[in-house]
């Protein structure tokens, strides 16, 4: 019989999050991935797309001071892009552009 000390204790973690068009599958090639992953050197996130071939997976991986710089990155551009659409009377559909000051 066991004891209290000899049960494993489970947790349930969110781990996964896959953004893709409404209506397609998971696997479908417009599917981006965004995950943490661990290859025994601590977590990372993992962004990546299967892209047509579930062969040829593409990813990149980013630690939390990597993604920091990474998604200031990604705003400015997204800035100035949004900058660039609205000069030319053109914007960019279903984007809405934020950016958290604390980074």
């Amino acid at each position: 019989m066991k004891n209290k000390k000899d049960e494993l204790e489970y947790e349930t973690r969110i781990t996964r999050v896959t953004i893709l068009p409404k209506g397609e599958p998971i696997f479908c090639e417009k599917a981006t991935h965004i995950e943490i992953d661990d290859e025994c050197s601590g977590e990372f996130i993992k962004i990546s797309q299967v892209g047509g071939h579930v062969d040829a997976e593409k990813f990149v991986l980013f630690n939390s001071d990597e993604w920091a710089l990474v998604n200031k990155a990604a705003m400015q551009l997204f800035s100035e892009i949004a900058a660039r659409e609205s000069e030319s009377g053109s914007l960019l559909p279903n984007v809405k552009l934020t950016h958290d000051h604390s980074t």
